[in-house]
């Protein structure tokens, strides 16, 4: 379960090429699109950036829905 967790949680950042980046990019109006073109050159090191400085967050979130999944 956690490992399902994680996985779909972090398909939700906002990086692209992830499912979040898409999400976000159909909410925000059209004059983004250069930002949305930048994130796509620059995709790998914005990734590794959030892996290696930023995963530590997801870690109460995925543990926070195992609880309510798993049910204690």
């Amino acid at each position: 379960v956690i490992l399902n967790l994680s996985l779909a949680i972090f398909n939700l950042v906002p990086i692209p090429p992830l499912d979040g980046s898409k999400i976000l990019f159909q909410l925000l109006p059209k004059s983004f699109s250069n930002l949305e073109k930048l994130m796509e050159d620059y995709a790998l090191i914005f990734i590794l950036i959030f892996i290696i400085y930023f995963s530590q967050y997801l870690s109460p979130i995925i543990f926070y829905l195992n609880k309510i999944i798993i049910g204690f």
